[in-house]
């Protein structure tokens, strides 16, 4: 299937959405993503047009409408969204909702790993994105993930991978060879802080304005969020990452001149701390689990000098430390697996797995996109 709106098209291919955006601006950008998806009968658009989702969004955003306008969100990203709403027909308030409630209803988050590797000529990164058993489930049947490669003039060029209709940002990577990939990090306590960012918009800023570690240091200094999260900044062109470790209340860098694993909990002795100030069993568990598996991850990919993309996908379809997310997984596959892709950063080109049962990693094959960024 292919389709084609204004600059911009949609084609379908093993199960799997690829979205070019080139427009003049946000809004434009947003309208031209809303009727391609739409034309393509993606079936995210058919359950946001049900009845019952419409109105259970828009009391959720009614009742919570004041913990939603504490957030910092620019105008640009606003005018994005408008333009889905105007495309799809689906209310922008719904739309507005769903897109922050990450930001609002904070125990329903991800729990992922990834992995920087650095070959003698090129750069990939691997990826699995881990939610609750019954979520997985939801997403893949209702809201699965998309490609989305965008182009808006004085901002990077950047592709990224995404449930559709979402205007932030988890994964991706720009123009420049910065890939960028967040995770929600094992609950600390803070107080919540008027005016901070929407979580999901810092990703998208730094794909959006950085060309090396540097600007992505300088964007999360300026612009945190309004949840904790570790942020990994991976450059080509630098052959180094850093982890930012991010709290309301400080932010921290992990500078990484090689290979570098990370999942949900902050590493740093300082930042670490705050991990303890939390007293529930539950959190601590899944701690536990996070470092475990960190530590595994680590000695996976030590047995390699070189990794070809199939070595980094069999490495992400790792079980052998069990399925179960009870907690938090120790495996990188588990029974909440809902994305599994890999980014070679240096030649642009991205494997993302088509699975449409958890966990994602382990039930479809790795299709093959590849990113023309002279277009």
């Amino acid at each position: 299937m292919f389709i084609k709106y204004s600059k911009s098209y949609i084609r379908v291919e093993n199960g799997l959405s690829y979205l070019r955006l080139n427009e003049k601006d946000h809004y434009n950008t947003g309208y031209a993503y809303g009727y391609l998806i739409a034309k393509s009968k993606n079936e995210s658009i058919r359950f946001m047009k049900q009845l019952w989702v419409k109105l259970g969004i828009s009391t959720i955003y009614a009742i919570l409408k004041k913990q939603y306008n504490d957030l910092r969100i620019p105008q640009e990203y606003k005018d994005e969204i408008r333009g889905y709403a105007d495309a799809t027909g689906i209310p922008y308030d719904n739309l507005f909702g769903l897109n922050f409630f990450y930001d609002i209803m904070k125990r329903y988050g991800y729990h992922c790993s990834k992995i920087a590797f650095f070959n003698k000529d090129n750069v990939i990164v691997g990826r699995n994105t881990d939610m609750t058993k019954k979520l997985t489930k939801f997403a893949l049947k209702h809201l699965r993930s998309i490609i989305v490669d965008v182009s808006i003039p004085g901002k990077r060029r950047f592709t990224h991978i995404t449930p559709p209709l979402f205007v932030g940002a988890m994964n991706g990577f720009n123009d420049k060879g910065i890939a960028v990939n967040s995770h929600q990090v094992v609950p600390t306590h803070e107080k919540p802080y008027h005016n901070r960012l929407a979580t999901p918009l810092l990703m998208r800023m730094m794909l959006e304005q950085s060309q090396s570690i540097k600007d992505a240091e300088n964007i999360v200094k300026k612009n945190i969020t309004a949840r904790v999260l570790n942020v990994v900044v991976t450059s080509e062109k630098e052959r180094k990452s850093i982890t930012c470790e991010i709290h309301p209340n400080k932010i921290n860098f992990i500078h990484n001149n090689s290979h570098n694993c990370c999942t949900i909990h902050f590493r740093s002795k300082e930042m670490h701390k705050l991990h303890h100030n939390y007293p529930k069993e539950t959190v601590r568990m899944r701690l536990h689990a996070s470092e475990f598996r960190l530590e595994y991850m680590n000695k996976l990919i030590s047995s390699y000098k070189e990794m070809k993309y199939t070595d980094m996908i069999r490495v992400l379809q790792d079980t052998s430390n069990g399925t179960s997310v009870h907690h938090g997984a120790k495996s990188l596959t588990n029974d909440g697996t809902y994305e599994s892709f890999v980014f070679d950063i240096t030649h642009n080109i991205l494997w993302v797995s088509n699975g449409d049962k958890a966990p994602a990693s382990l039930t479809g094959e790795f299709v093959k996109f590849k990113v023309n960024v002279g277009k």
